[in-house]
């Protein structure tokens, strides 16, 4: 059958029936992947990539990224992190009310933070990250879950049918891609797994452990025009290991299927200036001539 868009929000997970009844019309939409589809070889080992989605999300919240990549030879494998709302709740719960205060000022910083100038904006995300406990152990704990991955990797493509052991490429790389939180995933992993070959995050912050120390691995920054700037003071620790590309007219939402699918968001701010459509185009390209050039070649 033909995988529908976010098909997974049909069955229960960590949002409400409410949240899932106004996405429920994108069980109309499909895409242009298959469930159980054998997989395709041509002659070569297939480059993998871990990704990671944002704070509260789903697995599937760039389809059309990973159909893409899947369409170069990539082999995605998305990581749906499950109890996400519990266990934000908890660590929230285990703050003192001041903290808790401050964390949600700090988020509101981040909000504003195009009103700065460049040469402002990391001195006041790097205090801003650091003072954030919450998103510290989260970031960490997810780490720990992609490394799980990692470590079971051969298995885990072996549910693909007609997969062999060996057809992707074990003795080298992964790559690690994230939205969002999922970015600043990408970027801990990245830092102590070796295994890692490359990094992206779209337009995610600097949590986890050692936040400013540098990234050894080609790294790609992916920027709205509201962050641009913000984690500088990585791209001054990691030097040339560290790209970065900024969409014109993007919000941090765009970097999210959101952005062709409800661009009614684009109303209420959550969505910028750019076109869904072309923001995929973008984003997609983006995305793949960094992999090419670090993980296939």
């Amino acid at each position: 059958p033909i995988y529908t868009l976010w098909d997974e929000l049909s069955s229960p997970s960590d949002f409400s029936a409410i949240e899932r009844f106004f996405v429920a019309y994108l069980k109309n939409m499909k895409t242009n992947a298959l469930q159980h589809a054998p997989i395709k070889l041509d002659g070569g080992k297939l480059p993998v990539l871990i990704y990671n989605h944002a704070l509260l999300s789903i697995a599937s919240e760039n389809t059309f990224l990973m159909e893409y990549l899947a369409s170069y030879g990539y082999v995605v494998v998305s990581i749906r992190h499950k109890d996400q709302r519990a266990e934000f709740q908890a660590l929230q719960n285990s703050l003192s009310e001041e903290e808790r205060l401050k964390e949600t000022e700090n988020f509101g910083a981040l909000a504003d933070l195009g009103d700065l100038d460049r040469s402002e904006r990391p001195k006041l995300t790097l205090q801003i990250y650091r003072e954030n406990k919450t998103l510290h152990e989260i970031v960490r704990a997810r780490a720990r879950d992609s490394q799980d991955v990692i470590d079971n990797l051969s298995s885990i493509l072996g549910a693909i049918p007609g997969y062999q052991g060996n057809m992707h490429t074990n003795s080298s790389k992964v790559g690690l891609v994230g939205f969002s939180l999922g970015g600043a995933v990408a970027t801990e992993l990245c830092k102590y797994d070796r295994r890692c070959g490359a990094a992206i995050n779209m337009d995610g912050g600097i949590f986890g452990t050692n936040i400013d120390a540098p990234v050894p691995v080609p790294y790609l920054m992916l920027y709205s025009e509201r962050h641009l700037g913000g984690n500088d003071f990585l791209k001054q620790a990691s030097g040339e290991n560290y790209e970065e590309r900024m969409i014109t007219g993007a919000e941090h939402g765009d970097f999210h299927d959101a952005s062709y699918v409800l661009p009614g968001l684009r109303f209420i701010g959550l969505l910028g200036a750019i076109g869904g459509g072309e923001m995929i185009r973008q984003k997609n390209i983006l995305v793949r001539e960094f992999l090419d050039q670090n993980l296939k070649h």
